[in-house]
């Protein structure tokens, strides 16, 4: 992040999103960053079967999963972008990221990160009110950020038991409040003020602002030239609820 731009860099099913206030304030609304990357999605699917893979699903199961044979008598892969998985890489499972661009507004609260193992079990909407009920539970109304992601992670577990008995997804989760970098001119004037995440104005400020430039051009060089993710921007595809473990998944 620098300012009020924020950049995301995303690779496989995770997601992220911000909790932006309503314009009369009753309400924190929760709005997706970043897009799931699953099997199923339109330009996702076309660039794995042009690459000899097949898309498809179990017959207990709905959701798409990337496989390397027909009959589905290999391991299935549940996300069509990945940094690992290396075998899938032979059938259109790429490890480029795609790279967004967001305004932060003055309406937004705080920011969740988190795998499928929370967004297979919770809606966005869901995620964004267990951590609003934190500030509320504070006296002052303050967002303790740990403590929401853990209650977070909690929430997610507690819906993983209940919905599939012994079996869940991994679960992580992050939360950011905003604002969380301060420039020089907004920075407190107290030595105590933190130090992570502080971007100074000036020469500092400018050469990052370069640096990011640089990665995004060469990012969007590669896409343009075929590389080996290719592809834009999609709608968002809709998060899974994952059924007990099996042998050959891979989630």
């Amino acid at each position: 992040m620098i300012g009020k731009r924020c950049w995301l860099a995303n690779c496989g099913d995770s997601r992220f999103i911000v909790a932006r206030r309503r314009h009369d304030g009753s309400k924190l609304e929760a709005k997706d960053l970043t897009i799931d990357q699953t099997p199923g999605l339109p330009r996702e699917k076309k660039r794995i079967l042009a690459a000899g893979g097949f898309v498809g699903a179990e017959d207990d199961e709905s959701e798409q999963r990337v496989w390397l044979d027909r009959n589905m008598m290999s391991a299935g892969l549940a996300m069509a972008r990945s940094l690992g998985d290396h075998e899938f890489k032979a059938v259109g499972v790429t490890a480029e990221p795609e790279i967004t661009e967001h305004h932060i507004r003055s309406r937004d609260e705080f920011l969740i990160g988190a795998t499928d193992g929370v967004w297979g079990v919770l809606s966005s909407q869901e995620s964004v009110d267990t951590v609003e009920a934190v500030a509320k539970r504070h006296p002052a109304g303050q967002l303790h950020a740990s403590r929401a992601a853990q209650d977070l992670i909690t929430a997610s577990a507690r819906r993983w038991k209940s919905d599939e008995g012994d079996y869940r997804d991994d679960i992580t989760a992050l939360v950011i409040k905003l604002p969380c970098m301060l420039s020089k001119k907004s920075a407190p004037p107290s030595s105590s003020s933190s130090a992570a995440g502080h971007l100074t104005t000036g020469e500092d400020d400018i050469r990052i602002r370069e640096r990011i430039r640089r990665r995004i051009e060469r990012a969007k060089q590669t896409r343009s030239n075929g590389g080996s993710g290719g592809g834009s921007s999609s709608p968002t595809g809709e998060a899974f609820r994952a059924r007990k473990s099996k042998g050959r998944r891979r989630d």
